[in-house]
């Protein structure tokens, strides 16, 4: 792998920060999200922007992509540290990847919402609280995982 590709890969981690980041504030998710205190009105008025609210989810859904490369550049080094017994190689890899894709799915069920404003308001609600509660579970599992390759 060229020096090139590897810093490539690497930057791909802040770019994941930012794009994700700028995706939440043009959808209107920072700098307040909706809470669990929030009214159904509230969180059905919060979805009613479908334009901007799709666009920003969009944007961040290409930012949380950008995380596989620098998974993909982790793994690597880990391969080339563990030499012929790669399991935490094989951890890192897995988890990484399956943690992309659980932080695209809380993205594409908040996209859903907000392709159809219109719908039942408890069912809005409802997709809501599943989007939230299932992309926080995935950050401090990653966090856990993470912790536990770097430690042994």
């Amino acid at each position: 792998m060229s020096y090139r590709v590897q810093l490539l890969c690497a930057w791909a981690g802040p770019a994941t920060v930012l794009v994700t980041l700028l995706g939440w504030l043009i959808a209107g998710i920072l700098p307040i999200p909706l809470g669990s205190s929030s009214s159904t009105q509230e969180v059905v008025n919060f979805y009613g922007h479908d334009t901007r609210v799709l666009s920003g989810l969009v944007i961040s859904q290409l930012g949380i992509c950008l995380v596989f490369p620098l998974i993909g550049l982790i793994g690597y080094f880990l391969l080339r540290i563990e030499g012929r017994r790669p399991i935490l190689t094989f951890v890192q890899l897995v988890t990484g990847a399956a943690t992309g894709v659980l932080l695209l799915l809380p993205m594409l069920l908040m996209a859903v919402i907000a392709f159809r404003p219109y719908r039942n308001p408890e069912i809005t609600v409802t997709l809501n609280d599943i989007a939230w509660l299932g992309g926080f579970k995935v950050w401090l599992q990653q966090l856990c995982l993470s912790g536990w390759t770097v430690a042994c």
